[in-house]
């Protein structure tokens, strides 16, 4: 195994220990009381995966075919997706969903438009 199956096989592992300790110690959560420290840090598991996912995606730009208005036009609309999703419905899962769907439109924006024009 060479550096980079190791950084793939401990992220792996990361993102399945973020999705998997919220829920194993849900039961137990409704029990602690709300300063406690475990309580406090599965609280903070939501946003920091999405922070961190947010930090990879931009730490691989700029994109394989450098940067145009269009890649610099998603990158902000998802990213101003995320604080509105957030603020609007408190769904960490919408705040995730929504603004991967608003980068992915705004990226295939020029292909649709140029094929409703006939080009």
């Amino acid at each position: 195994m060479d550096v980079v199956d190791i950084a793939l096989v401990l992220a792996g592992a990361g993102t399945f220990l973020l999705r998997y300790l919220p829920m194993a110690g849900a039961g137990r959560l409704d029990r602690l009381p709300g300063n406690a420290p475990l309580y406090r840090g599965l609280q903070a598991m939501g946003p920091a995966a999405i922070t961190a996912l947010a930090a990879v995606s931009l730490l691989a730009l700029p994109p394989a075919h450098g940067w145009s208005a269009t890649s610099l036009l998603a990158v902000a609309a998802g990213g101003g997706a995320v604080f509105v999703v957030r603020r609007w419905t408190g769904s960490l899962a919408l705040a995730a969903l929504v603004p991967a769907l608003v980068y992915g439109a705004v990226l295939a924006a020029p292909a649709w438009l140029s094929r409703l024009g006939g080009g």
